[in-house]
């Protein structure tokens, strides 16, 4: 680092990880809770209980290396989660020490106040401004412009992570940031991948589906599940939301999901055409109108946003929740009715109640904005009392027949 940059930041980028190591490692630890901290997603690499206790010597070791321009990104684990039938989506955990690595640096651009300058209009990365409330306030900004205007366009950009040119990034980050001797430390982070041998699959065939996955993404994009994902691709998209200010379009982004508002249909398509124009710029893309990934809503279509329907009802517009989520609940929780099922899969019934329990409420938390909640909650207990009913059917137990006195006793309820 230059004298004028250190003058300018105050301090280099090692000295705040030793200023700050140990307060972002008890954050990070408090964030993830208990369980989470003591979990690994592979043997390779340690948990973030033990990265604790021997947390002096890996403070050294990393300050050290930063300081040096040495310090070396392990590779991702990769988790495959379930779309459809064989079909997943990949997400990458960085090993404990890479993941408070990132903390680290996002927190060092926030303190010389350089964070900004990466900063672009969405709301997954709820950080930003202190009206961006994350998916709430990506639907409360929703709500609002659907009554300003007659027409939406709802689209998403397509494969959006796998397609952020990892080059473009680059060099972004050099205009925009600067700090030329965090270059080469930035370059080996967004270049993180990971590897097949770091592969959790339970048969060949599923083994081969994600080697492919992995070497097909290989060398590009930005891995989700990576700290400085959200930053990173709100990052990307900055110029192309300037434009978009610039043309006096109304929009609300969260990630890769995009609504545009408009007063005429032959408006909302000229905004369609322009925002296609942008993104091929930069090397994305989103699908042709009526494809059913980008459609055009009336006043009276609902628009489906983040999981959630948009309707207007009378002359306001009111959230709900799909009956897809009602569904998705159904299915989540009958999976636990069984107990021989549950001991195959580790649960006994402590652990079965409180799965059920870490399901139901997430959902709830999710939804507690929207209009038809009370409908949701009352779904919710039913299918709750049905599992338990079945569960402890075996006993020659009748739920049903419980006393409240006892059912707050044995479920909390």
């Amino acid at each position: 680092m230059t004298l004028q940059e250190h003058s300018e930041t105050g301090m280099e980028f090692y000295q705040y990880c030793q200023q700050e190591f140990d307060a972002e490692l008890s954050k990070f630890k408090t964030k993830l809770g208990k369980k989470k901290s003591s979990l690994t997603y592979h043997s390779k690499y340690i948990t973030v209980d033990e990265f604790f206790e021997d947390r002096e010597k890996y403070k050294v070791e990393i300050i050290n290396s930063i300081q040096l321009n040495k310090f070396k990104f392990d590779p991702l684990t990769p988790i495959f989660l379930p779309k459809d039938k064989n079909n997943y989506r990949m997400v990458c955990v960085p090993s404990v020490k890479d993941r408070l690595v990132q903390l680290l640096f996002i927190s060092y651009l926030e303190k010389i106040e350089k964070k900004k300058n990466l900063q672009a209009q969405d709301f997954a990365y709820k950080e930003k401004y202190a009206e961006l409330k994350g998916v709430k306030g990506a639907h409360d900004k929703l709500k609002n412009l659907r009554k300003k205007y007659k027409y939406a366009l709802k689209t998403d950009i397509e494969s959006f992570f796998d397609n952020l040119d990892r080059h473009r990034i680059l060099k972004l980050f050099e205009e925009k940031v600067g700090l030329p001797s965090l270059q080469i430390f930035f370059k080996t982070m967004i270049n993180s991948d990971p590897i097949p041998r770091l592969i959790q699959a339970t048969t060949d065939e599923q083994f081969r589906i994600f080697s492919t996955m992995i070497n097909n993404k290989k060398g590009r994009g930005i891995r989700q599940g990576m700290p400085i994902a959200s930053l990173l691709a709100s990052f990307y998209l900055q110029d192309f939301e300037i434009v978009l200010q610039n043309a006096q379009i109304e929009f609300v982004r969260y990630a890769d999901d995009l609504v545009v508002f408009a007063n005429t249909r032959d408006e909302i398509e000229k905004h369609f055409e322009l925002i296609r124009h942008e993104l091929n710029k930069i090397q994305l893309s989103i699908p042709d109108i009526g494809s059913g990934k980008s459609e055009i809503y009336t006043p009276s279509q609902t628009v489906i946003f983040l999981g959630l329907e948009l309707k207007k009802v009378g002359t306001e517009f009111k959230l709900f929740i799909p009956q897809k989520a009602f569904s998705e609940l159904n299915k989540k929780v009958i999976e636990l009715q069984g107990y021989k099922k549950n001991i195959k899969t580790g649960l006994n019934f402590y652990k079965t109640c409180q799965k059920l329990d870490q399901i139901c409420n997430g959902y709830i938390v999710c939804y507690e904005f929207t209009s038809n909640l009370a409908e949701f909650k009352k779904h919710v207990e039913e299918r709750k009392s049905f599992v338990y009913k079945r569960l402890l059917a075996p006993l020659g137990i009748d739920y049903t027949k419980l006393s409240s006195e006892k059912k707050r006793y044995f479920f909390n309820e």
